[in-house]
């Protein structure tokens, strides 16, 4: 039987939509949306009481949910059941789960389908019921929808950005000082952004000064050149060619942590048509 909560959800899956004002109505509460469980590495103490405990980490997210499968007719029922199917298939990649909660947040989960089993004693009558499992690879739930933040290098105004923007887009007020922002992950958990730096500059750093790590880069930029730092995947590229090896001595690929991040942009010589741009989404574990 449907839950009240799970009646006011919504999933969408390589485009398919399931839940509220669909034929694939949810009928058990999605399962493994709270902490994901815990890997630890603990170790024994071998003349001692209790454990060493190292480093724990998160494992992958389980998330499983029942799906009830409405058609008009046994036929039409059968159909929906192996569109259902394509959509929760096998990936050689990551693929994004959309799930809008009750309070209307779309969060999104980055991982695979891994099932989709079909019961379909009641298919006479034009319904079947559905148990899927997607697993997240991130365990992060991240907002749906990306914040673009862009820190001007030196005194003068931006220039040299592209058309058309992503939304929402945040710039700073004229009283907060070019190259510095105050960026603010809602969530409850780290997340890495990613930083696209335009225009003629030497030697970019970006750093957060809240945590203290930066990532600095030797490297002679002209106007229209373009540099992408993706801070998750530790990749850098230089007008779509890696640049991993531009990274200077003592760089790390830093994360924005839960709640404020005071944000630099900075460079050997400033210029006034340097860009930083910050895409980023916050994050909850």
């Amino acid at each position: 039987m449907s839950t009240t909560l799970a009646s006011t959800w919504n999933l969408s899956l390589r485009g398919l939509l399931m839940g509220t004002g669909t034929r694939y109505r949810i009928a058990d509460a999605p399962t493994g949306l709270g902490t994901p469980s815990v890997r630890s590495a603990d170790t024994p103490y071998l003349d001692a009481d209790g454990v060493y405990a190292a480093g724990d980490v998160h494992d992958a997210r389980q998330l499983s949910l029942g799906l009830l499968v409405l058609g008009d007719s046994p036929g039409h029922a059968e159909e929906l059941s192996r569109a259902l199917g394509g959509a929760w298939q096998a990936s050689r990649v990551d693929l994004e789960l959309l799930i809008r909660v009750a309070d209307d947040r779309t969060y999104s989960l980055a991982g695979r389908p891994r099932k989709c089993e079909l019961d379909l004693k009641d298919l006479k009558y034009g319904h079947v019921r559905a148990a899927v499992l997607f697993v997240g690879t991130d365990p992060r739930l991240y907002d749906a929808v990306p914040t673009e933040v862009f820190l001007p290098l030196g005194s003068g105004v931006a220039s040299g950005l592209t058309f058309p923007l992503t939304f929402p887009l945040i710039f700073q007020e004229g009283a907060v000082p070019p190259g510095l922002a105050t960026i603010t992950n809602q969530g409850t958990a780290s997340t890495f952004p990613r930083v696209t730096i335009t225009g003629d500059v030497t030697n970019p750093r970006v750093e957060n000064t809240t945590t203290g790590a930066s990532l600095a880069l030797d490297l002679d930029m002209t106007a229209g050149d373009v540099v992408v730092v993706d801070m998750a995947a530790h990749a850098i590229t230089h007008n779509g060619t890696n640049a991993l090896g531009a990274l200077a001595a003592g760089s790390t690929f830093w994360p924005l942590i839960p709640g404020a991040n005071h944000v630099s942009f900075r460079a050997a010589v400033d210029t006034t048509s340097a860009v930083a741009a910050l895409s980023y989404r916050s994050a909850w574990l």
